[in-house]
C-alpha cells in the first residue's frame, strides 16, 4: 500500500504467531524453492532475452524491489515467449526468498 502501514489507515497491526506461519503448508511451500537452482535458471534465461525483453524485465523487477506497486500487463501474440518471460520473473523473485504468484487470464 505504497509503503504505508495499516496503522496509517487506522487499522490494527496484524498479530502473526510464528507457529501459525510454520504450520501453514502452502506458505512454507512457497518459500521452499531451491534458490541456487533458481539463480542458475535466471542467469541462463535472461541471457536469451532480446533488448526489449530485458528492458521490461528490468522495469518490472525495479518496481518489485522498490515496492512501488506498479501494475504491468503483458500482451503479445502466441509464441512470443510470454510464459518464458513470466517464469523467469517468478524465478528471480523467488530466488530472493520472496513469494511470487501468477494468475493466467484466459480470453474467451
Amino acid at each position: 500500500m505504497s509503503g504505508k502501514s495499516l496503522l496509517h489507515f487506522g487499522l490494527p497491526k496484524p498479530i502473526r504467531e510464528q507457529s501459525i506461519i510454520i504450520n501453514n503448508h502452502q506458505y512454507m511451500s512457497e518459500l521452499a524453492y531451491d534458490v541456487s537452482h533458481l539463480i542458475q535458471v535466471v542467469s541462463v534465461g535472461v541471457s536469451k532475452f532480446h533488448h526489449d525483453q530485458k528492458k521490461v524485465y528490468d522495469d518490472v523487477l525495479n518496481s518489485v524491489n522498490s515496492n512501488s506497486g506498479q501494475l504491468f500487463f503483458l500482451d503479445a501474440p502466441c509464441g512470443t515467449g510470454k510464459i518464458f518471460f513470466i517464469n523467469l520473473l517468478l524465478a528471480k523473485v523467488r530466488s530472493g526468498k520472496n513469494i511470487a504468484y501468477y494468475k493466467r487470464h484466459y480470453r474467451k
